[in-house]
């Protein structure tokens, strides 16, 4: 699909959808990436405040804010999408009017 089709603006939302997409990957990834830090025999054998898993907290927090962006994106994509069908049901109900006829 080429997106040179699609308004400037849709296209904006597009791209921070997929941004979001990419973000909350990364920090999905993250998280795994750094299991041994929240899921480690040696991190269960010390206290909670010794040693804080930062990469694992850093990793919640990409993921988390990626949803959000996503979320963001896809509204005003919906939004966008919905004044499009609006404006397209406006307009086939005036161009189907018989001439003569108010619609």
């Amino acid at each position: 699909m080429n997106l040179k089709v699609l308004p400037p603006q849709v296209r904006v939302y597009l791209y921070i959808f997929w941004v979001g997409m990419g973000i909350a990957g990364i920090g999905v990834v993250g998280f795994f990436l750094s299991f041994w830090q929240v899921g480690s025999a040696a991190q269960a054998a010390i206290d909670v405040h010794d040693n804080v898993p930062v990469f694992a907290y850093a990793s919640i927090l990409a993921w988390v804010v990626g949803l959000i962006v996503m979320w963001y994106g896809r509204r005003r994509l919906t939004a966008a999408l919905a004044a499009k069908q609006k404006e397209s049901r406006s307009a086939i109900l005036v161009d189907d009017a018989p001439a003569g006829r108010d619609a």
